[in-house]
């Protein structure tokens, strides 16, 4: 599944993370629940720290969250927000 410029994996899940300059980004491609909660452990533990420091723009990760279902990724994705999101 496709939405605008993001590639959506088998598994419908992404995982919103957010930083502390007010920007947030997402991570697309799961491929089963597994491969997602090991990427939530992953960002979970970067939490508070500087990421992204061998590119031109490092942050501050200070949240995370995980949005679940076809309709709610379409929409957040699609800049309308959802109402429910999952957090671990």
């Amino acid at each position: 599944m496709k939405i605008g410029t993001y590639q959506i994996g088998r598994y419908h899940a992404i995982i919103k993370k957010f930083y502390e300059d007010g920007s947030h980004d997402y991570e697309t491609s799961f491929s089963d629940q597994a491969d997602l909660m090991e990427s939530v452990y992953a960002i979970k533990s970067c939490i508070g720290t500087l990421v992204g420091t061998a590119t031109d723009n490092p942050k501050v990760l200070t949240n995370m969250t995980i949005i679940r279902g076809k309709e709610n990724i379409e929409n957040e994705l699609r800049g309308q927000g959802i109402d429910e999101k999952s957090e671990v």
